[in-house]
């Protein structure tokens, strides 16, 4: 299982004191939102998933969400193209991954027909 496999029930849209804005991934969002706000963080958007689902899938769901805060969709978005990269990436590590490996050994039968013809 890898990170990107996990599943989440939401996400909340967040800056910090600096204002710099995060997307943060939430298993339970009314303990994080609790969190978050008793750290300091102003929290703009709060999205619930319809099912629990791993990063690319809910950030795919979130795209389509109303937004209170303007930044929040562009944020998304970018949050998307990062973990999308990510999971093709993976996806094609395993397949390589799972490939049968290749005989490269020669027989000696091989090495004499390719020695005879030198």
């Amino acid at each position: 299982m890898t990170k990107l496999d996990r599943n989440w029930s939401g996400i909340i849209i967040a800056s910090d004191k600096n204002g710099r804005n995060k997307v943060r991934f939430c298993e339970s969002l009314t303990r994080r939102e609790k969190l978050l706000s008793q750290q300091g963080f102003t929290i703009h958007d709060v999205i619930m998933f319809r099912d629990p689902a791993n990063k690319v899938d809910g950030l795919r769901y979130a795209v389509d969400c109303e937004f209170k805060h303007p930044d929040s969709k562009n944020l998304v978005l970018k949050t998307l193209a990062k973990y999308a990269s990510s999971a093709k990436r993976e996806l094609i590590l395993k397949e390589i991954a799972s490939r049968p490996k290749r005989n490269t050994d020669l027989s000696t039968e091989q090495v004499m027909n390719i020695v005879g013809n030198l």
